[in-house]
């Protein structure tokens, strides 16, 4: 919670396919929220609790401080829902690419970890907020990635005015899955609902250029498409048995399949 009007801030995949919604206090009461606003950008997300506050807030940091070795906390709940408050520290601050076209161009990874974390405070020694805690990664012993507070703060007041972003051009969207392969991007599935469903791609593709762009990695790729806006027709390279493929596909904005407050 970082508003005494109720609202809170969690990261946005926990929201997107729920029916329903509750936030649970110290005290054990289970209050109903509703979600008004996401950023896909960023993967956060903002919900209302339902009912008179004022409710308890904590204060919002900033992770700039942070370095590796600082001392953390994680407060949320752990595998059996028990609210908890677990010591940790920060392992590493670096960038991170995901699957589902995601990037943070810094990400905070702590331990201890929990898979139970996501949505969780990440504090400092102060008790600040420093970061929203998200997957856990790798194999044990494993992280926990953190989205850094200030992914949120620069953006709240248009989350809780208008549901979304509007200050930034929503990025195109393919649906593509992918993974980093020896040494070349490889489409490993693709969104049911996303333009690339349909659009020719086989799984095991090698995505070698963006609108002529030669990309190796995920980031270049992503840099590449997010290039253009929503809307766009993106020109996909890919390279399968008999030789590159030129795939068209017209992106979408995510945010249209998500409709915040509904």
């Amino acid at each position: 919670m970082f508003d005494a009007r109720g609202y809170a801030v969690t990261v946005s995949y926990l929201l997107l396919d729920a029916v329903a919604i509750e936030a649970r206090g110290r005290d054990g009461r289970a209050v109903p929220a509703r979600v008004v606003g996401i950023d896909f950008d960023t993967g956060l997300g903002v919900v209302k609790l339902e009912g008179a506050g004022p409710w308890p807030a904590a204060a919002l940091g900033s992770s700039q401080g942070l370095a590796p070795g600082a001392r953390t906390g994680t407060v949320g709940v752990d595998e059996d829902n028990d609210l908890v408050a677990v010591a940790g520290s920060v392992q590493a601050i670096q960038p991170f690419a995901a699957y589902w076209e995601y990037m943070l161009d810094r990400a905070v990874f702590v331990a201890p970890a929990s898979p139970a974390w996501g949505g969780s405070a990440l504090v400092n020694d102060r008790g600040e907020v420093v970061g929203i805690a998200s997957l856990r990664l790798g194999e044990a012993p494993h992280v926990n990635l953190a989205i850094p507070v200030e992914k949120f703060t620069g953006v709240r007041d248009e989350l809780l005015a208008a549901g979304r972003v509007v200050s930034r051009p929503p990025r195109p969207w393919l649906g593509l899955y992918t993974v980093e392969a020896h040494g070349a991007v490889v489409v490993s599935d693709f969104s049911p609902v996303g333009p690339a469903a349909g659009a020719g791609f086989r799984k095991g593709d090698r995505i070698v250029g963006v609108n002529g762009v030669s990309v190796g990695t995920q980031r270049e790729f992503y840099e590449q498409l997010w290039a253009r806006r929503a809307g766009d027709t993106i020109e996909v390279a890919v390279q399968r048995a008999g030789g590159v493929v030129v795939i068209a596909v017209r992106s979408m904005d995510r945010q249209r399949l998500f409709r915040a407050g509904e």
